[in-house]
């Protein structure tokens, strides 16, 4: 009697499922930089067991593979579009969401609004400390590929690809 009381605990035993280990959150996204040109692109890189948690990095890279631009983040958490992101598969989409140029981004430095003389600042813009009215105006007359993506709420962080392959931050735009 002995016998079977152990084998059937056995059997139980052998028929619970295993504890699932959840997937790790170790995402790339990549999403084309078409304003900029041929081959440039934009990378979204987060890496940690828990995606709430995950280290975020962004990188804007050259056709040849160098990155031109990288934001550290810490964790997805200092970004709020990524907020209660539950898994794997949500973070995922969202990561492509935040870097694809779609929409209301500005892909040009010519869309960015005008600087008028006598304003603080251009509307719905707060400019990068030192760039001055004069560099913002040469800065839409020189038409640059932007990259615009969300870091806070309501506020987008903007960057130009100069005419020398750079990558200048010019500040943030009000997006509410």
């Amino acid at each position: 009697m002995l016998l079977s009381a152990v084998f059937f605990t056995l059997l139980l035993a052998a028929t619970e499922p295993l504890l699932e280990v959840p997937p790790s959150c170790d995402l790339v996204a990549v999403s084309p930089w078409a304003s900029a040109g041929e081959g440039y692109r934009a990378q979204a890189m987060i890496d940690g067991d828990i995606c709430a948690e995950a280290h975020l990095t962004l990188a804007l890279v050259s056709p040849s593979g160098r990155a031109l631009y990288e934001k550290d983040f810490g964790g997805t958490a200092s970004v709020r579009r990524f907020y209660g992101v539950p898994g794997p598969a949500e973070m995922q989409k969202e990561l492509e969401a935040w870097i694809e140029q779609i929409g209301d981004k500005p892909a040009r430095s010519s869309a960015l609004p005008d600087w008028p003389d006598g304003a603080a600042v251009p509307e719905m813009f707060e400019p990068d400390a030192g760039l001055s009215v004069a560099a913002w105006r040469a800065l839409r007359a020189a038409d640059r590929p932007l990259f615009c993506f969300d870091d806070a709420p309501g506020y987008q962080s903007c960057v130009a690809l100069g005419a020398d392959g750079e990558i200048a931050e010019i500040g943030r735009r009000a997006t509410r």
